[in-house]
């Protein structure tokens, strides 16, 4: 017995016990101690970890305290936004750049510079800047980044018959070490002009879009671009402020226009000929709304102009030009077997969405060319139904 504790004691079973024999004396002395068996259950019922208490423990605020408690406020985090981040990188050269623009103003006659009107749009956002890209993919490919994207940092200043006038303009900017960018010559349809070598002639990158240049919407500038430490800077000479003004407005509408090609739109021939009557009609109005611009910054507001409007005529040709394309591809929608159809009704067809989306924006804008005389609305603004 001895010999089988001492290898039970070794082996760390029981207690370093000295002696396990008490004499008669000590065990009169000593109350015996009695072990009682306790159930598992009891002590997990019992144990402070329980999972489930045995009643509820719930005790009121109101007892404890009526102070009231404070919430914690989150600290918002702030993310770094790769937008941001290129912005921030352009900043500083933006800032640089429109205070030459003002100096230069200032001394060149009968140019003027408004920093305010420049101070938000100095740097092109990185969003517009990817979206170009993408437009331009296959330009990208063939004359790089910079080709691609000249109008990182531009400004806009204000100057009539800048048609004539702008080479004074260029002239201050030389004198702040500003040179002309050169630029690829394009042809009329934007493909490279090539010399007798193959070799991409390069021009001074100047465009005065002034008369049979002018884009379709009448719009009109003097665009140059600028070149200081290897980066770019656009330059664009508008004949005055109201002229932006009436820029900006015209713009929503170009936006939308130009939706027809950035959706795929215009890829079919025929669509893109009722695209191209459909600008060309809008045009007649925002033609008007440039002149009427031009005019206030030229002569001022007490010259009396007519409200730009649209004529009846025009609205319903503008109308026609809208249900023509819908129903242009509504045909096209018909002809298709029902396996190769993406949709069960032309209505439901990505087409047909952004036809209408387009649509619907751009009566929004026009809406504030609308003729003074009454024009019977259109049966329905949206696709019509299928045949």
């Amino acid at each position: 017995m001895k010999l089988h504790r001492k290898i039970a004691n070794a082996l760390g079973r029981f207690p370093n016990i000295k002696s396990f024999t008490k004499t008669s004396a000590e065990e009169t002395a000593t109350p015996k101690k009695t072990r009682h068996k306790q159930s598992w259950r009891a002590k997990i019922t019992n144990s402070i970890l329980e999972r489930t208490p045995a009643k509820d423990k719930f005790e009121s605020s109101k007892a404890s305290s009526t102070a009231p408690v404070e919430k914690k406020k989150r600290t918002p985090v702030s993310k770094t936004n790769l937008g941001d981040v290129y912005t921030a990188s352009k900043r500083g050269l933006a800032r640089t750049y429109l205070t030459d623009l003002d100096e230069v103003a200032q001394i060149v006659p009968g140019a003027t510079f408004i920093r305010e009107a420049n101070s938000e749009t100095a740097v092109k956002k990185i969003t517009s800047i990817i979206e170009k890209l993408a437009k331009r993919e296959d330009k990208y490919s063939e004359r790089g980044y910079k080709e691609v994207i000249r109008d990182e940092i531009r400004a806009r200043m204000f100057m009539l018959d800048a048609d004539k006038n702008y080479p004074k303009i260029i002239e201050a900017m030389e004198k702040k070490k500003y040179h002309i960018a050169p630029t690829y010559m394009e042809d009329e349809t934007g493909k490279l002009v090539l010399d007798e070598s193959g070799k991409a002639i390069k021009v001074p990158d100047v465009d005065v879009r002034f008369g049979d240049r002018a884009q379709a919407s009448g719009y009109q500038d003097v665009q140059i671009r600028f070149e200081k430490n290897d980066m770019l800077y656009e330059l664009i000479i508008l004949p005055g402020p109201n002229y932006m003004f009436a820029a900006n407005k015209e713009h929503a509408i170009y936006d939308q226009t130009r939706r027809y090609d950035s959706l795929g739109i215009t890829k079919d021939i025929g669509a893109k000929q009722i695209v191209i009557a459909l600008k060309q009609e809008i045009g007649k109005v925002t033609r008007k709304f440039y002149e009427a611009a031009e005019n206030r910054d030229r002569f001022g507001s007490a010259v009396a102009q007519e409200p730009v409007q649209f004529t009846p005529e025009e609205v319903k040709t503008i109308n026609g030009l809208f249900s023509s394309l819908k129903k242009l591809f509504l045909g096209k929608y018909n002809t298709l077997p029902p396996s190769r159809r993406t949709a069960q009704t032309f209505k439901e067809t990505k087409t047909a969405i952004n036809l209408n989306d387009i649509e619907k924006n751009l009566r929004l804008h026009l809406e504030a060319f609308k003729p003074k005389e009454p024009v019977k609305a259109p049966e329905s603004t949206d696709v019509i139904p299928e045949v």
